[in-house]
């Protein structure tokens, strides 16, 4: 609770990448409350080398990477900055202020003037990709959230809040510029709940 990162750098690069954060790269079962990120840069690049054949990255956000297992986001936010994921491989579950939500809750929380870029060389890079969040799955609440004054680049399942919801959203709301070639959304590029 009550944390935050101001200005600087995250730059991570390997051949397989998950759990990124600004803030925290994986919240399995805990609470974070009243915590942000401000200007913060986040880049992390997929590379592929020998003994990795298949790169990726994923699960990358603004403030966490994975609320998972019952994890809580609350009152939190992203001020401004970029998130932004590229190279070879899949990149799945990208978004400004969480990559990838599953049987957890974010709520009252907010992104701001943020860029998320999703670009890399393989066909299935790109995907799921959100203002707010890449991917809420099974069992993923989201209420009372918004994105404001960004920009979303991505690929396939592109959403100015949402990449992908397979649960809950409520009360939200997104007004960023969204950009991508298929299942593009205002709001969230495609549901399937």
């Amino acid at each position: 609770s009550n944390s935050y990162v101001s200005g600087g750098t995250v730059t991570i690069a390997g051949g397989r990448i998950a759990g990124v954060g600004g803030l925290v790269g994986i919240n399995r079962s805990g609470t974070i409350s009243n915590s942000h990120t401000s200007n913060l840069i986040l880049d992390a690049t997929s590379t592929s080398s020998v003994g990795v054949p298949s790169p990726y990255a994923t699960d990358v956000g603004g403030l966490v990477g994975d609320n998972i297992f019952g994890g809580a986001i609350t009152n939190s936010y992203v001020n401004g900055g970029t998130v932004t994921v590229s190279g070879s491989g899949s990149l799945d579950n990208i978004g400004g202020l969480v990559g990838y939500n599953s049987a957890s809750t974010i709520s009252d929380s907010y992104v701001t003037g943020n860029t998320v870029t999703v670009s890399g060389t393989a066909t299935i890079a790109g995907r799921y990709v959100g203002g707010m969040l890449g991917y809420n799955g099974v069992g993923g609440i989201v209420t009372n959230t918004y994105a404001s004054n960004g920009t979303v680049n991505g690929t396939t399942y592109v959403g100015g809040l949402a990449g992908y919801n397979r649960s809950t959203i409520s009360g939200s709301y997104a007004t960023v510029s969204v950009n991508g070639g298929d299942f593009v959304g205002g709001l969230v590029g495609y549901g399937n709940a």
